[in-house]
């Protein structure tokens, strides 16, 4: 998280201007749009699992749990833009975060299950 914070002062984006993309996805999106390009996009999404990744461990610090529609949202933005990003990074993500959050905070198991049998079945090993 610390080298996406400096990866991030390199292509000229703060912290605090990613921190707007917790409330405004659309913002955080067209910033990103203007200061990176598609050469970016595997770091983006793996800054974003980072991210994701050390608030799941933190859970008992509510101001960084806060954090999580950010990195959420940095991971979205590569996704959206390339749907088959990493040969179903997307779709393990989006199954993981289904299955790790509790049902009344927006956890949904049963997608959770048929997004990794989605994977599968597109990508075996």
């Amino acid at each position: 998280v610390n080298w996406g914070e400096k990866y991030f002062l390199e292509k000229n984006i703060t912290w605090n201007e990613l921190l707007i993309g917790a409330n405004d996805e659309q913002k955080l999106f067209k910033l990103l749009d203007k200061n990176t390009s598609k050469e970016d996009h595997l770091a983006i999404f793996f800054i974003g699992q980072a991210w994701a990744s050390l608030i799941n461990l933190s859970r008992d610090y509510v101001r960084i749990v806060n954090h999580l529609p950010v990195a959420r949202n940095l991971i979205r933005y590569v996704c959206e833009k390339d749907p088959q990003f990493e040969k179903g990074m997307c779709t393990l993500f989006e199954a993981i975060y289904a299955l790790s959050r509790q049902k009344m905070l927006g956890g949904n198991p049963d997608l959770g299950f048929k997004l990794f049998h989605d994977v599968q079945k597109k990508y075996p090993l």
